[in-house]
């Protein structure tokens, strides 16, 4: 053990030599450095083994049993009869409601149905209230034209 000892403090010693020659002591004359020696490795690194081969497990989502309503019917409705482009975007948040229900996603299932619901009411609303609009101009025109004449 203590040879092992002794010829580790060998190189230590080396570098320590090498840093103040290193230093320029002698006027700024640089030697040559010399090579630090190693010890060899007390043991022979183990024996590679092999791996076993990986084996992976790939599950197919199951869509949900009780998937939340998606809206589409209502969101294709305001589509076309009330106000486009909310009505749009609710039947895209309606197919990605159901897309997440068919991939087993709870959560994105009911954001988009809740989306697909609050934009079909939006697109209703608007629709209702561009007719109402609608209706008093037109009511405000024939009282208009009939009173002149």
């Amino acid at each position: 053990m203590e040879n092992q000892g002794s010829t580790h403090a060998a190189p230590l010693l080396e570098k320590h030599e090498l840093c103040n020659q290193a230093s320029g002591s002698e006027a700024g004359h640089m030697t040559q450095p010399q090579q630090i020696m190693y010890p060899p490795p007390s043991q022979a690194p183990p024996p590679y083994t092999t791996v076993p081969p990986v084996q992976y497990i790939i599950q197919t989502p199951q869509p949900l049993t009780n998937p939340p309503d998606d809206y589409l019917i209502q969101a294709i409705l305001v589509t076309v009869f009330c106000f486009w482009p909310t009505g749009i975007i609710a039947i895209i948040k309606s197919l990605d409601s159901r897309r997440a229900a068919q991939m087993g996603d709870v959560q994105g299932a009911q954001l988009s149905s809740k989306a697909a619901r609050k934009l079909s009411i939006i697109s209703l609303i608007v629709g209702i209230a561009v007719l109402v609009i609608i209706a008093i101009i037109i009511a405000i025109e024939m009282v208009v034209i009939f009173t002149v004449h």
